[in-house]
């Protein structure tokens, strides 16, 4: 069952009743203003729906409100439109500052999210638990399978 008044939604969160994926992405289907405030507004409820969470488990230390708020917003996501939203606003919500991506001309590269065009495939999202360094001039190699499965030819 899906409610679609905000408060009512946040009381079911706060008594345990979770929204799913599904409800998530129905919620954000349904909310019609501009396309980053309708993600701000399920990523809100992700977020306290991540907190209740948190204070169910035993471990709460070791919880992951990022992950838990990505796997609530798993069928959000794919439909989102980023780049119809604010630089500004991504960067505050999503935290994530490079990215694994495929050029138009085939050539994959890491690049820093100011940097990313319309027009690039996003593979990844880097980070570490540490920091991440980029070492400049320093070639690496990169091994890449589709499927593990050798060409034809």
């Amino acid at each position: 069952m899906i409610l679609l008044w905000d408060t009512n939604i946040f009381v079911l969160v706060k008594k345990g009743f979770f929204l799913s994926p599904a409800e998530f992405k129905t919620k954000y289907q349904n909310h019609g203003v501009a396309e980053d405030h309708r993600f701000k507004h399920v990523y809100d409820l992700a977020e306290k729906q991540a907190l209740q969470k948190q204070k169910m488990v035993s471990d709460a230390e070791s919880f992951n409100i990022v992950d838990c708020i990505k796997a609530d917003l798993i069928e959000v996501i794919p439909n989102a439109s980023f780049n119809e939203m604010d630089k500004k606003f991504l960067m505050e919500s999503l935290g994530i500052d490079w990215y694994l991506c495929l050029d138009t001309d085939g050539v994959i590269t890491l690049k820093h999210h100011s940097v990313i065009d319309q027009s690039d495939c996003i593979l990844a999202e880097m980070k570490s638990q540490n920091e991440f360094f980029l070492t400049p001039d320093v070639k690496t190699n990169l091994t890449v399978s589709f499927n593990n499965v050798k060409p034809i030819l």
